[in-house]
């Protein structure tokens, strides 16, 4: 079987638009992950008033540092 191969030309330029996108991409999912498991540690005791919401702030602002 055969298959169409682009010129380097056309890969390397579809590599400069699609790869900034790509890593876009992969760091939102890593932030999502990250903001994902500080709501699941921090929406319980907050909810129940273990922790109140400066303290809660504090708490982000000190792991996405």
């Amino acid at each position: 079987a055969r298959v169409a191969v682009p010129p380097n030309s056309v890969i390397k330029a579809a590599d400069r638009i699609f790869s900034p996108m790509l890593d876009r991409c992969i760091l939102n999912s890593i932030q999502n992950r990250v903001l994902n498991n500080l709501r699941v540690i921090l929406l319980p005791p907050l909810i129940s008033g273990e922790i109140r919401l400066n303290e809660a702030e504090k708490q982000l602002e000190a792991a996405l540092a």
